[in-house]
C-alpha cells in the first residue's frame, strides 16, 4: 500500500487571501502597464537628444533637487541659450510685476491691476503677496472671485 498524503483542506478564509492577492497583483500590475505607456512626450524628445525639449524639462524640474545639476549638464551641451530659455518667463512676468506695480501707484484702487498682481504673485510662487492683491481686489470689487 502506497501511504498517501493527507487531504489539506483549504478554508475559505485562505481562499479569500489567495484571491485578493491575485486581484490586487493583477491591479497593480495592469496599472504599472497603462502608466508605462503614458509616459510624458518630454522624457522621449530628451532621450532622442531634442534641443526644443529641454527648456521644458528644466521648466519643470525648476523647483526640484537636481535642477541645478541638470541645468550645467545642459547647458554645457547646449550652451547659455537653454538657461536663457528657462529662466524667459520668469523674467517676463518680473517685468510684468513692475509695471503693474509702478501702474497701480498711479491707480492704487484699480480692481484688474490688483488682480493682475495676484496672479502673477501666485505664478512666482508667492502666495502671501497674491493674497494680499487679491484681498484688495475684493475689497474694491466684491464680485472678484
Amino acid at each position: 500500500m502506497i501511504p498517501q498524503k493527507p487531504e489539506t483542506k483549504k478554508t475559505p478564509l485562505k481562499m479569500l487571501f489567495r484571491n485578493l492577492f491575485f486581484v490586487a497583483f493583477f491591479i497593480f500590475a495592469m496599472t504599472n502597464l497603462v502608466w508605462s505607456q503614458n509616459i510624458s512626450p518630454v522624457f522621449f524628445q530628451m532621450v532622442d537628444n531634442e534641443e526644443k525639449a529641454t527648456p521644458t524639462f528644466l521648466a519643470a524640474i525648476r523647483r526640484l533637487p537636481p535642477f541645478l545639476s541638470e541645468l550645467m549638464r545642459l547647458k554645457s551641451k547646449y550652451g547659455t541659450r537653454i538657461e536663457e530659455e528657462v529662466f524667459r518667463v520668469e523674467r517676463a512676468r518680473k517685468k510684468n510685476i513692475i509695471k503693474l506695480e509702478s501702474a497701480l501707484k498711479e491707480t492704487p484702487s484699480s480692481r484688474d491691476l490688483l488682480f493682475n498682481l495676484s496672479i502673477l504673485y501666485r505664478e512666482a510662487g508667492e502666495g502671501a503677496r497674491a493674497e494680499e492683491y487679491l484681498r484688495k481686489a475684493r475689497e474694491t470689487d466684491p464680485t472678484v472671485k
